[in-house]
């Protein structure tokens, strides 16, 4: 299910015990050969990550030169939706694809910025002082001024999520849930679950709810804040 709300009530329940947490921990994976020295910002989750083979990211009208990864991780699903209950969940193996590019011009990083930043600009002042309570398709997770852009699957970007993080684009989908019984997607679950972000020394994490209001993204934007040294 592709809705906030679902995704919301997986962490809260996870917390509480009431779900089957995915076990692991959140791994570097970028020590295990020159191919995987690319995947150095994000810790990954994983039972194992895999070299496939190079890969194109094209994107803004812009091709990047990039490597293309096969994730194996455990992760939580729902699968039965109940307003009374919360629903049921069961833990499951799911196959995800992450392709990792270097963006050396930071080309679609600048127009990742611009795209936010008129999507911001576009919406109301109700809307935006409500944010924290409303789902972002495209924003950015922040920390102590470190930062990952990001711009869901539901945003023009086919079946991929995409971040962009410390030089890299990295984009992911979900390929298969491959053990656990159930169906489903476990899109939702790659930057929930499996996915964390090390930039600048700092650990980030995925927030759909976000604390990071726009007019902080604005007033950030207008002193400079996002413009590469």
């Amino acid at each position: 299910m592709r809705t906030d709300r679902v995704l919301i009530a997986v962490i809260a329940f996870c917390a509480v015990t009431a779900v089957p947490c995915s076990a692991g921990r959140y791994k570097d994976w970028s020590e295990r050969g020159p191919e995987f020295h690319i995947l150095a910002p994000l810790r990954i989750k994983a039972r194992d990550v895999k070299y496939v083979g190079p890969a194109i990211i094209e994107m803004y009208g812009t091709r990047l030169e990039a490597s293309r990864f096969e994730v194996i991780a455990d992760i939580v699903v729902q699968i039965r939706e109940s307003y009374a209950t919360g629903g049921d969940y069961a833990t499951a193996r799911a196959k995800y694809e992450l392709i990792v590019g270097n963006d050396t011009t930071f080309e679609i990083h600048d127009k990742m910025i611009e795209e936010i930043r008129a999507f911001w600009l576009s919406k109301s002042k109700s809307y935006l002082e409500g944010y924290r309570y409303l789902p972002a398709g495209k924003s950015l997770f922040y920390k102590d001024g470190a930062y990952v852009l990001y711009k869901s699957f539901l945003n023009g970007e086919g079946e991929y999520d995409t971040l962009w993080l410390d030089g890299r684009v990295v984009r992911g989908r979900c390929l298969d849930i491959i053990k656990g019984g159930v169906t489903g997607d476990g899109q939702e679950q790659l930057m929930e679950e499996v996915l964390r972000y090390h930039v600048n020394g700092r650990t980030i994490r995925s927030n759909y709810k976000s604390d990071f209001p726009p007019e902080k993204f604005l007033e950030l934007y207008a002193k400079g804040a996002f413009k590469h040294k």
